[in-house]
């Protein structure tokens, strides 16, 4: 079945063609002036004929009002039609990348699995592969020699400030700053210490256990007495004396 705009060609082809026929025949008659059968026939036949075209005409018009009355309401839904497939386009296309970035997430997962399986499956961690580590960390995590933080302000003391016993070593609070959970005052010196100012650290702290109040001393004279003559320190102290350059030894080997 042909379209409309086809249809409605045709049908003024014809009428054009059928007017120029009957025009031609009413000519000739006037030129002769006489009548004639035949040329009365088809006239009538001309106008029979373009009499039929013209209610196809009418007919065809009409169907092309209906016809441009239904485009106008098409127009709005193909261009609603025509929005939804882009938008449908761009959802399939954000679907895609989405998909892919999970894909890379989940051969991302199976690859973590799978070393995790394998380190539980491979033997377990030894001793000697953490002092290794270890060993080999300290050539690189220490400060270098000389480093030295700045010292934090410290208040004034006042009398009511607790004396030291005269065996105590300085060095013993320096040391005990490794027993400190929150290490105010080694940043300097960590990760590890040495195993040697471990062990002086502990004797230190033991040592450093007896202090003396000033209030509680006898006399004070005696307590002059006692600054004047200090008392000599143990022999487990003197055999654990500590040096500047230890500081900075995180050697880990016992």
């Amino acid at each position: 079945m042909g379209t409309l705009q086809a249809e409605l060609g045709d049908v003024l082809r014809a009428l054009r063609t059928h007017a120029q026929s009957l025009f031609d025949e009413l000519a000739q008659n006037s030129a002769l002036n006489r009548q004639n059968s035949r040329r009365e026939e088809a006239v009538a036949t001309h106008l029979a004929a373009l009499s039929s075209l013209d209610k196809s005409l009418v007919e065809t018009l009409s169907m092309a009002a209906v016809h441009q009355a239904n485009q106008a309401r098409l127009d709005p839904l193909l261009a609603q039609i025509k929005e939804r497939d882009t938008r449908q386009r761009q959802s399939i296309a954000h679907i895609a990348t989405l998909r892919s970035e999970l894909q890379a997430l989940v051969d991302a997962a199976d690859e973590e699995r799978g070393e995790m399986q394998r380190a539980e499956d491979a033997d377990p961690l030894c001793p000697t592969a953490v002092l290794a580590y270890a060993q080999r960390l300290a050539k690189y995590t220490s400060a270098p020699p000389g480093y030295r933080l700045n010292p934090e302000p410290q208040p004034p003391r006042t009398d009511d400030a607790l004396r030291l016993a005269p065996d105590y070593n300085p060095q013993a609070e320096r040391a005990a700053g490794y027993y400190d959970p929150a290490i105010p005052a080694m940043l300097q010196e960590l990760p590890f210490p040495s195993d040697r100012l471990m062990r002086q650290g502990i004797l230190y702290a033991d040592a450093a256990g007896g202090v003396v109040q000033p209030e509680a001393a006898a006399a004070p004279e005696a307590a002059a007495a006692v600054d004047a003559a200090p008392a000599p320190a143990p022999a487990a102290l003197e055999q654990f004396a500590m040096d500047d350059e230890d500081a900075f030894d995180l050697d880990l080997n016992p």
